[in-house]
């Protein structure tokens, strides 16, 4: 389970790249082969010295959750209406 909260008095708990970073680091720690697609994400960006785009956090994030032989993975986000996640994903 991963929780992430948007706080429409924080601008900071708004926005996608605030989120993605959250959810990925909930999700490594309650799993080894999560922990290890996380790692390699820190590695090719030269173990932290480079930030992520959206899109590679989004393509970490994606193949945690296509982890096969893994428990069920929920994530709850809060604080949000459909309006608005698709503004912060940029659909709008």
């Amino acid at each position: 389970m991963a929780y992430f909260y948007f706080d429409f008095r924080n601008v900071d708990k708004q926005k996608l790249h605030d989120l993605l970073p959250s959810l990925l680091i909930q999700l490594s720690a309650r799993s080894d082969p999560c922990c290890g697609i996380l790692s390699q994400l820190y590695s090719a960006h030269d173990r932290g010295v480079r930030k992520p785009s959206d899109r590679a956090m989004v393509e970490c994030l994606k193949e945690m959750l296509s982890l096969e032989a893994q428990p069920p993975i929920y994530c709850r986000i809060l604080g949000i209406t459909r309006r608005v996640m698709l503004r912060i994903c940029g659909l709008t």
